[in-house]
């Protein structure tokens, strides 16, 4: 039994069930993988002892069991594949490594980053003006996909679970879909008021169920797409007499959307139309919504403010394997975490906080349950 968030080592015999022990085991020939409950695949990293046998190495924030599988030009060794149970709470401190900002030293020329996610094997991808950037799990460079020969103002992407982008654009107005090797597949949507039409999308996500559902901010409204594409519903718009503000959007494991709303947002990005009276920072939305599928408002919190617990311009959320809320300021650069009921259980700032920028920040679940962010001045 391991503990969650701190580094696990199996030692495991580096002979092959074939061929028998290599006389000087070649690390490059050996692979290494666990398989969390969440179905996510963590690369593990692996160290040659003196005895000959191999050391292996990971974390992870998901607990539960996990399966270690480690191979050597495709053959399993032996001891391989084990069964590993790791148990415990995440921390929440101001020194958690749940919380780990993406090495940018790495990630050279990319200085505002509106997206990064990873796929269902570890890899890396960050959206970077028009282009996806796509990094394996040690952050060497794969490949990019131009998104420009198709789209014009790509804001945000999700990957769902057969692997392929969803890209959200706030000029053409439409979603579009790629497969990771960068291959278009199809559009969704058109501008306009309509059902399944959008008028200057954002966030954008998708379930476990590739069920698609979009931030439509120039609708001040939620649309949702079946996994075919195909128009499912759409909520807000002045429901229940207030109107929404949709900025960043994710689904947690029970299906239900959380929803990071901002005027001030609204008010400075000049694509989205200004709100409804202009501007009233006594009146302003700046929160944290949870809804039901159908649109029904189960939680809400946040409200304007520096302070905790309080934001001015929630752009980017995540939402962790606990269904826990990190959410990402614009003004101050803060990142806060709350439970699921929407209890703050921390609050972390920028290592370079300055209250003159904007910070545009992003935040992704990782597939070891770590909690990735991006953050640089505007």
């Amino acid at each position: 039994v391991f503990d969650v968030g701190k580094d696990v080592e199996v030692i495991i015999q580096s002979s092959n069930r074939r061929r028998g022990p290599p006389s000087s085991p070649d690390l490059k020939l050996f692979q290494a993988k666990v398989l969390t409950p969440k179905q996510t695949v963590i690369k593990a990293k692996l160290q040659l002892r003196d005895d000959g046998s191999i050391s292996v190495h990971f974390t992870s924030y998901i607990p539960g069991r996990h399966r270690l599988a480690v191979q050597v030009e495709g053959n399993s060794l032996r001891g391989s594949p084990r069964t590993l149970e790791i148990k415990g709470e995440p921390d929440y401190s101001t020194g958690t490594t749940l919380l780990q900002k993406l090495p940018t030293n790495l990630l050279e020329g990319i200085l505002n980053s509106l997206c990064v996610r990873p796929d269902s094997g570890g890899n890396m991808y960050v959206l970077d003006e028009g282009v996806i950037r796509v990094f394996d799990a040690d952050f060497n460079p794969l490949h990019t996909i131009d998104l420009l020969d198709m789209t014009k103002k790509p804001w945000n992407f999700t990957i769902n679970s057969e692997g392929r982008i969803i890209v959200s654009d706030t000029s053409s107005h439409k979603l579009f879909v790629f497969n990771t090797d960068g291959t278009f597949l199809h559009e969704i949507g058109s501008e306009g008021k309509g059902h399944g039409e959008l008028k200057t999308p954002l966030g954008v996500t998708a379930d476990s169920y590739d069920n698609i559902a979009v931030c439509d901010a120039g609708n001040y409204r939620i649309q949702l797409f079946n996994p075919d594409t195909s128009f499912k519903c759409s909520f807000g718009d002045e429901q229940d007499g207030e109107t929404i503000f949709p900025v960043s959007i994710q689904f947690n494991s029970q299906g239900q959307i959380i929803v990071a709303e901002s005027s001030l947002w609204f008010s400075n990005y000049r694509p989205l139309p200004v709100p409804p009276g202009g501007f009233d920072a006594a009146n302003a939305v700046e929160c944290v919504k949870i809804f039901s599928r159908d649109g029904q408002v189960l939680q809400k919190f946040g409200e304007p403010g520096e302070g905790r617990g309080q934001f001015w311009a929630p752009i980017s959320l995540a939402v962790d394997h606990w269904d826990h809320i990190w959410v990402a300021d614009f003004t101050y650069g803060s990142i806060q975490v709350f439970d699921e009921k929407g209890n703050l259980k921390g609050v972390f700032a920028s290592e370079e906080k300055d209250k003159g920028a904007g910070w545009l920040s992003t935040m992704t679940a990782a597939s070891n349950g770590a909690v990735l962010y991006m953050s640089a001045p505007l």
